[in-house]
């Protein structure tokens, strides 16, 4: 009769050992997929910031190119952008 009381609680204790891994191999698949997610939006971000850096270079050359122009291109620019 012992012995099924310890065969029950080892196979008790192995089932429970089983689960958790399965429950930890579970857990591990969503924090991963988590972990993919937040790195795909720093990427995004990152992306974002090096195009609004690049968008006032290219604001930065038009005023440029506007100094070149005669003041009379200038209004109708100006004019034509507002």
């Amino acid at each position: 009769m012992e012995i099924l009381v310890y065969l029950g609680l080892i196979l008790g204790l192995l089932y429970l050992i089983f689960k958790s891994r399965k429950i930890r191999k579970k857990y591990k698949i969503k924090s991963k997929k988590i972990k993919a997610e937040i790195k795909a939006l720093k990427l995004k971000r990152a992306l974002i910031e090096e195009r609004s850096d690049a968008n006032h270079l290219i604001t930065i050359d038009f005023y440029k190119m506007l100094e070149q122009v005669s003041d009379l291109h200038k209004l109708i620019i100006t004019k034509y952008l507002k």
